[in-house]
């Protein structure tokens, strides 16, 4: 779960609350391409991935979610990108893909701290972003891998 402020489990004063990142520490909101058979991790079905790269503690962390629906996995990226249009800290670029503990499996770079491969979204800050615009942008990246 997200949240704008606090973060801190309500029964102890010193530790951050499990599975809560602060939207203030987002700096990245994209769709991802993860390469993994579902079935092998007890997922039946088709599933949407996108990504949150967040910075806790001077250190970057990536978090993929699984959308159900192409359009889920949309209107998702689009509400937190809003939530975080304020944020100071946002990326310029990103890795589309997954690390797997060796490489970067976009583009084989192999320190696990390399910029980004993909040229990041620009978030316009001034107007309602254009959902039409976003989906044409993320069909096309997903067909240019199959």
């Amino acid at each position: 779960m997200a949240t704008q402020q606090g973060g801190v489990c309500p029964f102890s004063r010193d530790k951050k609350e499990k599975g809560r990142i602060e939207l203030q520490h987002i700096h990245s909101i994209e769709a991802a391409l993860v390469s993994t058979n579902y079935t092998k991790i007890g997922l039946q079905g088709e599933y949407y991935p996108f990504q949150i790269g967040y910075n806790e503690y001077s250190k970057d962390y990536t978090l993929y979610i699984l959308a159900s629906k192409a359009e889920d996995r949309i209107d998702w990226i689009l509400a937190l990108r809003q939530a975080c249009a304020i944020n100071k800290n946002l990326k310029k670029s990103y890795h589309k893909s997954v690390w797997d503990g060796k490489k970067w499996n976009c583009c084989d770079n192999h320190y696990r701290n390399s910029l980004g491969c993909q040229t990041a979204t620009n978030w316009d800050r001034r107007r309602e972003p254009d959902k039409s615009r976003y989906i044409d942008k993320v069909s096309e990246e997903e067909d240019s891998v199959e």
